[in-house]
């Protein structure tokens, strides 16, 4: 599997968990958030192939190694 297969479904599986894709150029600070109730996983498009990977899978495992109650939001980022 390429790089780009990889990215594909490691932002699908994040998906699955119920998080919003959203992909901008957010000059170097992609990754989960919770805004408004609604919780949004940004891929920063700024970033390179391999960096925007690498946020997205960190944050997968992260997702999947926290426990309930903040697994909905396991980079602890919350906005009003």
């Amino acid at each position: 599997m390429d790089m780009r297969e990889q990215l594909a479904t490691t932002l699908a599986e994040i998906q699955k968990n119920g998080w919003t894709l959203r992909e901008e150029w957010m000059d170097g600070n992609g990754g989960g958030c919770i805004l408004h109730g609604k919780k949004f996983f940004f891929s920063d498009q700024s970033l390179r192939l391999p960096d925007r990977l690498q946020v997205a899978l960190d944050f997968l495992e992260e997702l999947r190694s926290t426990p309930h109650p903040n697994a909905s939001n396991p980079s602890g980022h919350e906005r009003p």
